[in-house]
């Protein structure tokens, strides 16, 4: 610090500028607590239709208003939802770094080029089965999901009392897990590249006949994970959570990861460790630029099908004329033979295909594209809806309302909020997580103390410099010291060395 800003600092000057820093946003943090009433009160100002829901715990003796959670669904989000993306919703919750804690729980979706949309997040005291059943009720209101969520489906990475919560709010809603987190508790119990890659065949078998066909190398290759794979006990593995053979064709979407909510996570890491109304106004921010530089490139888009299904499209045309066969039967079904000897049947009427790929995600498969160009039509005509550019900017439409500085607020009427208790922990906080061995594995190798890269310039040997290359010569042979009297012993005997001058020769020798 002394060679930064050039001037002498002891160390308790830094000591004291460090408490006052740290009293200070303490202060910060305890302000804006305070107003966080005014904040809800200035997003429903801006747009009526923004839901914030502010729940406080009274249980203190001065009976206070201690805040415990928030919700925020901003009406731009909720509309947008509602007009273009699909009944799918990714629920996850992260920490927050702040020093008071917490959680985020979000609701993301997928919108027409199937990239992620945020629809609803909010602050808890932590991830529970009441915390869970709170978020969903109030997502359910705005969202207007009827029939007890039936229609709509959920991937989540079973959060601690999610699955409970759904079935008391939602329990005819249909719910999936990552297959990745699957994966994660089953390599530790059998691991190996082989089991590894044999389940994600498993998970990624689209019609009941591969996947027993895949089960059946699954119990040859290791009876164990067979067993434990298809445990009745556990609910939670059940291949319809999991497995695409198992999903419903009416979604329009085969996702098989929580990447939605992993991938907003990562989107807001900067904003986790800020105090309450600077994290969700960073977000907010986020999320109002994202939607206009979204909508701002679409319209540019001359293509009537959004890039990211487009790109899908083509690579089946691609294998479409290379590796299928059509055959006509004259009806609109089509019998389509592979390459690899095997027959699927395409109905163009009612567009779904045997291998169910075009059923569970909307855009024709191979032999839907070989049986469409058969019959001289076009396979865009045969797109879902929910790809289509007019769905992507009918989503977008809805634009987050801008908001003023903390300065312009009106005070609102109710109690000021105070802050939740602030229980400081032994040691450095912790800003990153415990990683699992399978997220390690994928960092690279970590370099240990001893660097192999180094090469001495003394000795060209690798794994120190010129510097220490005294410390690796190796150790001196001992001189040999020899006393007096052995000396005198190799003269009397003749084995002392010669004195006479280089380069001599010795006498001949006398013949008797």
């Amino acid at each position: 610090m002394s060679s930064g800003i050039k001037a002498k600092v002891s160390y308790q000057q830094a000591y004291r500028t460090k408490i006052d820093a740290l009293n200070q946003l303490e202060l910060c943090m305890k302000e804006q607590y305070a107003k966080v009433q005014d904040y809800a009160q200035e997003l429903r100002r801006t747009d009526p239709n923004t839901t914030v829901d502010i729940m406080c715990d009274f249980n203190n003796l001065e009976k206070q208003p201690i805040f415990k959670r928030m919700y925020i669904c901003l009406g731009a989000l909720k509309e947008g939802f509602k007009n273009g993306c699909r009944p799918i919703l990714g629920l996850n919750g992260c920490h927050l770094k702040s020093p008071y804690g917490g959680q985020l729980l979000c609701a993301v979706g997928l919108d027409a080029n199937n990239t992620t949309y945020v629809v609803a997040y909010a602050m808890v005291e932590m991830e529970s089965k009441d915390s869970w059943i709170w978020f969903l009720s109030l997502l359910e209101k705005d969202l207007k999901i009827t029939g007890e969520g039936n229609g709509f489906t959920f991937i989540s990475d079973k959060q601690k009392g999610l699955l409970p919560a759904c079935e008391l709010v939602l329990p005819l809603a249909e719910h999936r897990f990552c297959v990745r987190h699957l994966w994660t508790n089953f390599n530790k119990k059998f691991p190996g590249k082989a089991l590894k890659d044999q389940l994600w065949a498993i998970a990624k078998s689209t019609t009941m006949a591969y996947y027993w066909k895949e089960m059946t190398l699954l119990n040859q290759m290791d009876t164990n994970a067979y067993e434990w794979l298809t445990d009745p006990n556990e609910p939670t593995r059940n291949p319809k959570h999991w497995c695409r053979a198992h999903f419903n064709g009416i979604l329009k979407c085969d996702v098989l990861l929580n990447n939605l909510c992993e991938s907003f996570n990562a989107f807001i890491l900067l904003a986790r460790s800020k105090p309450v109304i600077s994290c969700f106004e960073e977000i907010r921010v986020k999320l109002m630029k994202r939607i206009a530089v979204r909508k701002e490139k679409m319209t540019k888009v001359v293509d009537t099908i959004c890039p990211k299904p487009r790109e899908i499209l083509e690579k089946n045309k691609v294998r479409a004329s290379t590796d299928c066969i059509p055959n006509a039967t004259g009806s609109t079904k089509i019998e389509v033979e592979s390459i690899g000897g095997n027959k699927y049947v395409v109905d163009l009427q009612m567009r779904t295909c045997a291998c169910r790929r075009w059923n569970l995600t909307g855009i024709p498969c191979k032999h839907a594209v070989s049986a469409i160009h058969f019959m001289r039509e076009k396979p865009e005509d045969y797109m879902d809806a929910c790809y289509l550019k007019k769905t992507y900017l009918a989503t977008y439409s809805h634009t987050i309302q801008p908001v003023n500085g903390m300065d312009l607020w009106m005070p609102s009427d109710e109690l000021a909020i105070l802050p939740p208790q602030y229980t400081r922990q032994p040691g450095r906080p912790k800003t990153k997580r415990n990683k699992d061995a399978a997220e390690r594995e994928n960092d690279g190798p970590k370099l240990g103390r001893r660097q192999r890269s180094l090469k001495c310039g003394t000795c060209n040997r690798l794994g120190h410099n010129s510097k220490t290359c005294h410390r690796h010569l190796p150790p001196k042979t001992p001189v040999s010291t020899v006393t007096n009297a052995q000396k005198k012993k190799k003269l009397n005997t003749g084995e002392a060395s010669s004195t006479k001058a280089k380069g001599t020769k010795p006498p001949p020798k006398v013949e008797e």
